[in-house]
């Protein structure tokens, strides 16, 4: 018996040492391999490998490849024919038990007695379907049902809530078989219906309209649980009754009368004399109190009501919004209209406005040093401005109110 192991001979270190083994033991070894060889063939077999082709030896001879036992033949890489359209996998008498593959790719012409499917997945083939025949669809593709020659009726089970993305019919109804309200699991769903009228349950669909068929009934859009319904384009009727969330364009019945301003009142929509904007002039008119946490703007109009500015500016020109400034400078360097017979450089600007007639606009600044003269006399310096132009400043000490109109 050969031994399945590769056997190599000793030839020695060097030719003629002596050192290799005997003839005898060298050529038992060389019928062991021999044996080994004819053993795992194709010697002495019909086959023969030549390259990468493995093919027999005798004409239209087949190439059986079969397991052992129960043993599967495996192929580890994609299987092509060499020629396309031109080979047969199995015949009429030798098929195949079971075929599985996730697609199949072609025209079916010769596909016939199918009497039940699993699934089909073919794109805009067209399917024949006998009787009693059971098709489900995978889900992306075109399918065509064509009905029995001698019938042009289609009845259809659904079930598991399917949806069609397109139904086209050459009669005027679509039949589903008996009742969808009472025999049909789930209900059918179609986003298109290429009919003149499609009916389904008490809903008539005709070409772009959606009625009820019985007189004075409600036609009820209900998501499940809190979803809601939605329109991709505008929606027009002549009332809206409930919540509207959204943009809402168009004319709409507001209370109040004209230019009054709409509010949340006790969650109705409200609207009062006391509360209104002209959008003429954009004025905004409240009859009662304002309350709020900063009030931003001009405020010329604003009377008796001071408030911390932060600090000034470079120019003190531009403070004319009412106010207190924080005054806080190394030198009077780049200041317009500085106090420059002032000793320090910090202090208070007190800014206040007034609205006088028209468009005039009449503002004081007083700028308050914070400190006292060698004779313990309290200092300010104070200018006006009026119809665009400063005054000079006019240094004034608590002293009997001194004023001293030549150093500024």
């Amino acid at each position: 018996m050969s031994n399945p192991t590769q056997q190599t001979i000793d030839v020695g270190a060097v030719a003629n040492d002596g050192t290799g083994e005997s003839l005898r033991d060298a050529f038992t070894a060389v019928n062991n391999n021999f044996a080994n060889v004819w053993a795992a063939g194709p010697v002495g077999t019909n086959v023969v490998i030549a390259n990468n082709q493995v093919t027999t030896n005798v004409t239209n001879l087949d190439l059986k490849l079969a397991g052992n036992g129960v043993g599967n033949v495996v192929v580890a890489s994609t299987m092509q024919p060499t020629i396309d359209g031109v080979y047969d996998l199995g015949r009429p008498d030798r098929r195949f038990g079971e075929v599985h593959a996730d697609y199949y790719y072609g025209n079916g012409a010769f596909l016939s007695d199918i009497d039940a499917f699993s699934t089909i997945d073919a794109n805009g083939v067209v399917i024949s379907a006998n009787a009693n025949t059971t098709v489900t669809f995978a889900p992306g593709n075109n399918i065509s049902i064509l009905a029995n020659a001698s019938s042009s009726t289609i009845d259809i089970a659904v079930d598991s809530a399917p949806t069609f993305d397109s139904i086209t019919a050459n009669t005027a109804e679509i039949s589903v078989q008996a009742n969808i309200e009472t025999v049909v699991s789930n209900a059918v769903t179609a986003n298109s219906l290429a009919t003149t009228t499609a009916n389904v349950g008490n809903i008539a669909i005709t070409d772009n309209q959606i009625t009820s068929i019985n007189a004075n009934a409600n036609i009820v859009l209900s998501p499940n649980g809190i979803g809601v319904v939605e329109s991709t384009a505008n929606i027009v009727a002549p009332y809206f009754i409930g919540n509207i969330v959204g943009n809402i364009s168009g004319n709409i019945a507001a209370p109040g009368a004209n230019t009054e301003i709409i509010f949340n009142d006790g969650g109705q929509a409200n609207a009062v004399p006391a509360l209104s904007f002209n959008k003429t002039t954009s004025a905004l008119s409240v009859a009662g109190n304002i309350t709020g946490a900063n009030l931003n703007g001009a405020g010329y109009g604003i009377a008796h009501v001071m408030a911390d500015r932060g600090g000034d500016t470079t120019n003190w020109n531009v403070l004319v919004q009412m106010g207190t400034y924080t005054v806080n400078r190394t030198n009077w360097g780049g200041v317009t209209g500085a106090p420059v017979d002032c000793p320090v450089y910090v202090g208070l600007l007190e800014v206040k406005t007034a609205n006088t007639q028209g468009s005039i606009v009449s503002v004081q600044q007083s700028f308050f040093p914070g400190t006292v003269t060698q004779d313990n006399k309290k200092i300010q310096f104070n200018r006006s401005l009026w119809e665009g132009s400063w005054t000079a400043w006019i240094k004034i000490t608590n002293d009997g109110q001194d004023i001293d109109g030549g150093s500024f």
